[in-house]
């Protein structure tokens, strides 16, 4: 709402909107929110449009009659005839960031873009990032925080399980399982994130050790069941899944370690009458994938979500009410200097997706490292006290 009354004002003043989005996911709900608010269809703007499509809307922004795009990354390059504000949403967002070809930060550039088109940039975020929030503590930046949730929605409750030692089932701890059946008892629903698509990140060889790895790029290959394969999640390479192994032509081949395909498995055997989505890159192929996933989550009722960061960026689920994190320490190891900022944002982030409507939510966050700062900050912080933690830890 914020968004669209700034965009209304620049509208009335006959200037033309650019809204910035992570996600091509993310773009059917937002359109549908724009076009009850304003009451006409805004120009779409993503590599899934066709060559024809693109061609009329560029030359519709050109001429001044398209007034407000909604697109991903490449939308900053469109020949505005007279831009009159940019909105990033979710301007922390890794996504925002191209990675190959001409590489660059949509984040960046758009601030660079509104301050040649002499034009306000709004940068949205729940979890700014630190080099915003960084601007914003010595006011470069503007900085308006939104002190409530939407609807007047109460903040989750947040509980942190330690699983050292526990059994668990495809990575569901004893506490989080009945958690999930007790809330799905009452026809509501559950969100699991898990930042691991694919059935196992690791297939190796029993007898020898050997495992599967990239020849192109030397990263591990990810184990997938639905088709058979071994990917490289790096470079894209396939290969037929082995029947046995190349070194010593052994044929005990097993998986190690969790991907959703094999928690997705287990969730169908332990709840076969609810429904089971899994939302990651490769069940969300399809260009209107992810818009008839939201479709069916709002039209169901009790069912379960369990997804990669597909899930923990800006969709509004208001029935979702218990959200489980079932391996939140995949960051906290990273030799990433941004790892810690990341899995914080990404704790936050998709816990917010827990009790967004009148029932309250309530997540859990299962680690094998109870006791690390970040862990207990996310618990005990709100992101602004949490990133001035992470600032004075990055400025070290």
């Amino acid at each position: 709402m914020v968004y669209f009354e700034a965009l209304k004002e620049i509208i009335n003043k006959g200037f033309q909107g650019l809204i910035l989005l992570p996600e091509i996911g993310l773009t059917g709900q937002f359109e549908k929110k724009f076009i009850e608010f304003f009451g006409f269809t805004p120009a779409v703007w993503h590599s899934g449009i066709t060559k024809k499509k693109k061609e009329i809307i560029w030359s519709g922004i050109a001429n001044g009659e398209i007034k407000v795009v909604i697109g991903a990354r490449s939308s900053l390059f469109l020949p505005f005839k007279k831009l009159g504000l940019i909105i990033v949403d979710e301007e922390h967002d890794v996504s925002l960031s191209q990675q190959d070809g001409l590489r660059y930060s949509a984040r960046d550039v758009a601030v660079k873009r509104a301050q040649l088109s002499s034009c306000p940039i709004v940068l949205g975020s729940a979890t700014p990032s630190l080099e915003s929030m960084a601007n914003a503590t010595n006011a470069r930046y503007r900085w308006h925080r939104l002190t409530q949730r939407a609807a007047g929605a109460r903040p989750p409750t947040k509980h942190i399980v330690d699983i050292r030692g526990l059994a668990l089932r495809a990575g569901l701890s004893p506490k989080l399982q009945s958690k999930m059946t007790e809330v799905l008892s009452r026809g509501e629903q559950v969100l699991l994130f898990l930042n691991r698509r694919g059935f196992a990140p690791t297939l190796l060889c029993h007898d020898c050790g050997w495992t599967a790895e990239c020849q192109n790029c030397d990263a591990r290959q990810t184990l997938h069941k639905k088709p058979p394969r071994v990917q490289c999640h790096h470079c894209g390479q396939q290969n037929p899944l082995p029947k046995r192994c190349p070194e010593c032509q052994g044929h005990r081949l097993v998986a190690s370690g969790l991907g959703t395909e094999q928690t997705e498995q287990a969730l169908r055997k332990d709840f076969p009458k609810i429904p089971v989505h899994r939302v990651d890159s490769d069940s969300m192929s399809g260009r209107h994938a992810m818009a008839t996933f939201t479709q069916a989550v709002e039209q169901t009722g009790a069912c379960i979500m369990l997804g990669t960061q597909l899930l923990a960026k800006g969709h509004h689920f208001p029935k979702v009410t218990c959200v489980g994190i079932l391996d939140a320490d995949s960051l906290l190891m990273s030799p990433d200097f941004r790892g810690e900022e990341r899995l914080a944002q990404l704790l936050t982030q998709v816990g917010g997706r827990a009790g967004r409507a009148q029932q309250p939510g309530e997540v859990i966050v299962q680690t094998r490292h109870p006791e690390h700062p970040i862990m207990t900050a996310v618990l005990e912080k709100n992101w602004r006290a949490l990133s001035a933690q992470l600032l004075l830890s990055r400025k070290a």
